[in-house]
């Protein structure tokens, strides 16, 4: 799958690179994609149901305030918060910093975890929930800020 995003970059195309193995190759990445995908979509069934069991003859109440409980856990590390795929639940997504070219700061997720369904996504299943890299000094200057000299 890297191959192909890189051949996109670079003036050679995918056919002279691939030669008479491009059909093959073009299969592959397919069946890899495929399997991707139902790897995520079981993870997220999976974590529905446990969700739906945990939850179901627990009232709206109850299940928020388990849900505060165990999404108020400390955890370590950089981690950004984000949505959980399956249950909606607040989740964190681990990752590292990544400092770019121009000074900005980005965040490159690596794991996602949900204390309340105990979805655990990574690396490409990230780009199949909609998990994506952010730049974290992306803060606008308030126009009207002046320092206070006092």
């Amino acid at each position: 799958m890297f191959v192909e995003d890189l051949l996109a970059a670079m003036p050679r195309s995918p056919e002279s690179f691939w030669g008479h193995h491009l059909e093959l190759s073009k299969q592959l990445v397919q069946e890899s994609i495929t399997e991707l995908q139902i790897r995520y979509d079981s993870k997220i069934r999976r974590a529905k149901h446990l969700f739906e069991k945990r939850f179901s003859s627990a009232s709206d109440e109850e299940r928020d305030e388990v849900i505060r409980s165990l999404t108020a856990l400390p955890v370590w590390g950089l981690v950004v918060p984000a949505a959980c795929p399956a249950c909606d639940s607040p989740g964190g997504v681990r990752g590292r910093d990544w400092s770019g070219d121009y000074g900005d700061v980005w965040f490159l997720p690596r794991h996602f975890t949900c204390p309340v369904c105990e979805l655990d996504l990574s690396r490409d299943e990230l780009e199949l929930a909609g998990i994506s890299a952010q730049l974290l000094d992306g803060h606008e200057e308030d126009p009207d800020w002046e320092p206070d000299f006092d």
